[in-house]
């Protein structure tokens, strides 16, 4: 029989259960593992006094409906601003705000089976120090090592989480090919994420036999999914993520224990 929907041990919820709630929101992050998700993925940016917070954009307009960015703000300020993306749900979630990223750990807490990729973006970090930024995100997950993977566009981001011993990382690829760069060879990551609207099948020959495992985004649909976890694809990333799964297929208690 045709199969009619993916193993919800090979997705990813990127940026939480997006499809139906705010990105990156507490609510839709905790959905998505409730609906039996094995993985999630948010994104962190800074606030003005550098603190991380769980949001994807430098500008406030897109998610909060409001002028200025992350970086106009310190994170007492932040996390009374809404995050209920007004243009796509209205007010619908007129109640969720800005969270900072230590709001994951009850999460974390409540899922201890669970893995969460934190993507950390590059547009505010200019400004901070590198080493008390990663450092900082290293001590918030301290007693999370297991369930937390630092994942970057920014090779110095991980080659930093490295040198704090961090135990497993990604790399965000630009293009295909950027998984033979030295530099990149170099981080030993346990992940790389790519676009997939960037591959063809000859990706097969990249991910066979790698150690590295290869995660594509952003997969909309069963057809696709299918498609890439035959060229070899270990984890796929999806706003959609539980609609592509049978309800509680494989259960949520063996997230929860």
């Amino acid at each position: 029989m045709p199969a009619t929907s993916l193993p919800a041990h090979r997705l990813v919820a990127h940026r939480g259960y997006r499809a139906a709630y705010p990105e990156n929101s507490v609510v839709g992050i905790h959905a998505a593992l409730a609906a039996g998700i094995h993985h999630v993925e948010c994104d962190v940016q800074f606030s003005r006094d550098g603190v991380a917070m769980l949001y994807h954009d430098l500008s406030l307009d897109r998610v909060s409906g409001i002028d200025g960015t992350l970086l106009d703000y310190d994170a007492a300020e932040l996390v009374k601003l809404p995050a209920g993306e007004p243009a796509r749900f209205g007010d619908r979630f007129a109640d969720v705000t800005i969270e900072p990223l230590l709001a994951l750990l009850a999460i974390l807490d409540d899922y201890p089976a669970a893995t969460c990729f934190v993507e950390v973006k590059e547009q505010t970090l200019q400004g901070f120090s590198l080493d008390s930024l990663v450092t900082q995100l290293c001590d918030l997950f301290a007693e999370h090592r297991q369930q937390v993977v630092f994942i970057s566009y920014s090779t110095a981001v991980i080659a930093t989480a490295r040198q704090r011993n961090w135990p497993r990382c990604g790399v965000v690829l630009h293009a295909l090919s950027d998984a033979l760069e030295p530099a990149i060879l170099a981080l030993q990551a346990e992940y790389y994420f790519i676009d997939q609207l960037l591959i063809d099948a000859s990706v097969s020959h990249a991910t066979e036999h790698q150690p590295t495992q290869w995660v594509a985004f952003e997969v909309g649909d069963l057809a696709t999914g299918l498609k890439l976890l035959d060229y070899g694809f270990d984890l796929l990333e999806s706003f959609t993520a539980p609609t592509l799964i049978e309800p509680h297929a494989e259960g949520v208690e063996a997230l929860t224990k």
